[in-house]
């Protein structure tokens, strides 16, 4: 890596794109006696990683406020299973801190426990006989683990509209003054709509409006968990959000794009005869039959019968494509 072959990258240009817990968890992928490649590739899975902590955190507070705290205390199979995994997990952890303070380990089995939990979840929610005290436990421990490793979350699961002792009315009424803004504003144009126009679609576009646009810049994310099924909400750091709503937005462009390029591309490919389309491939064949069909590669080596009769069958492939182009063209132009 050097600057003459502008390969070359700054502390400052990864502290823009990552967080501190990214990093980290980089250095915990790592032994620590022991060489660490420094990879953009290696940045990108530990960041894949921090998110997957981040909204684990997250799922708790949701899973908090969707549970009723004070259910049967009694484990069933289910509840065992997880709870047997969960004691396996802690003393693995703690066989992996004696082993030569192996973090790489110790991550591993966190991100397990996590996917365990989930997985946990998605049975309870058939059954609807989810232990919340039990996915709060491994939560307190996973925060306490990653402390120790300097990873710290928000863990604190408070309710950022309750008034304590110290506020004052005033105080509690500045909080929520933008969301009540917000909420009144899109019940405003919601009642107009349906009174006015009776416009479902107009509807569902202003859903998505407050939803994906307005929500975010207070810190709210709601997401959608599929019909006939509730939205859950989470609360994050705004800035933060905002940063990965932006990065979210850029790859959704991205990739929209490079569909549009794509379809171009292929318009342009059928718009071509198959003689002209395998013509155009100088990169690929030098020399063609009377018909067209390749029959040298680009370095001028007669093609092997094989890969003649398969080029044979890909050239009257395109010519039957390119046939239903035309077709398709000639009637947008009569219309």
């Amino acid at each position: 890596m050097s600057k003459s072959l502008k390969n070359f990258k700054k502390i400052s240009d990864f502290i823009s794109i990552y967080n501190p817990n990214t990093f980290r968890l980089y250095f915990c992928n790592s032994k620590w006696d022991m060489d660490m490649d420094f990879t953009e590739n290696g940045l990108s899975m530990a960041n894949a990683n921090d998110k997957k902590i981040t909204e684990f955190f997250q799922n708790i507070k949701v899973w908090i406020r969707e549970n009723n705290l004070n259910k049967d205390l009694k484990f069933n199979y289910t509840d065992s299973i997880l709870n047997n995994f969960f004691n396996i997990a802690k003393n693995n952890i703690h066989l992996a801190f004696c082993d030569n303070f192996n973090t790489p380990e110790v991550i591993s089995i966190i991100l397990e426990l996590i996917k365990k939990v989930y997985e946990y979840e998605d049975k309870c929610r058939l059954e609807k006989n989810l232990k919340i005290f039990l996915i709060y436990s491994i939560g307190k421990f996973i925060s306490d683990i990653l402390k120790c490793l300097g990873l710290v979350y928000k863990t604190e699961f408070v309710d950022y509209f309750k008034i304590s002792e110290n506020n004052t009315n005033s105080n509690y009424e500045e909080v929520i003054t933008p969301f009540i803004n917000v909420m009144s504003d899109f019940r405003d144009k919601v009642k107009d709509i349906c009174i006015k126009e009776n416009e479902p679609k107009k509807v569902l576009a202003i859903c998505d409006k407050f939803k994906d646009e307005i929500l975010p810049n207070l810190g709210i994310k709601i997401e959608d968990k599929g019909k006939n099924e509730k939205s859950i909400w989470k609360f994050y750091d705004k800035e933060v959000y905002l940063r990965e709503k932006q990065k979210e937005n850029e790859l959704k462009e991205n990739k929209k794009k490079q569909k549009e390029f794509e379809a171009k591309q292929y318009e342009l490919k059928l718009s071509m005869t198959a003689k002209e389309y395998f013509a155009s491939q100088v990169d690929k064949y030098s020399e063609f039959d009377e018909n067209g069909v390749p029959i040298k590669n680009a370095k001028g080596e007669i093609l092997s019968k094989e890969q003649y009769n398969r080029l044979k069958k890909d050239f009257a492939k395109h010519e039957k494509q390119h046939q239903k182009w035309l077709e398709k063209k000639n009637l947008e132009n009569l219309q």
